[in-house]
């Protein structure tokens, strides 16, 4: 888990990997994902696209929920500093 505070809003990114791999990312109103398991980004793809956002509304921000790809979620653990005793 990775949280970062930045001027323009804050952000958050997220990976489990426990059978299937799984990658969050936030920032902006956009939440990405992205899984190893196919069952599951076959399932989110299938989803209309306008029915994966949600407008601005009563004070609310607006929202997305967008696929990205697991070379995004690669640059994401090449960035992270291992852990002692963790993976390198």
């Amino acid at each position: 888990l990775q949280l970062r505070k930045r001027r323009g809003g804050d952000e958050f990114t997220l990976h489990l990997a426990p059978a299937s791999e799984y990658f969050l990312t936030y920032k902006k109103g956009n939440m990405r994902f992205y899984s190893s398991n196919r069952d599951l980004m076959d399932v989110l793809l299938k989803v209309d696209p306008k029915k994966r956002s949600l407008p601005s509304k009563d004070g609310l921000p607006f929202y997305q929920l967008s696929p990205t790809t697991g070379g995004a979620m690669k640059r994401f653990l090449d960035g992270l500093e291992p852990e002692e005793g963790g993976r390198d």
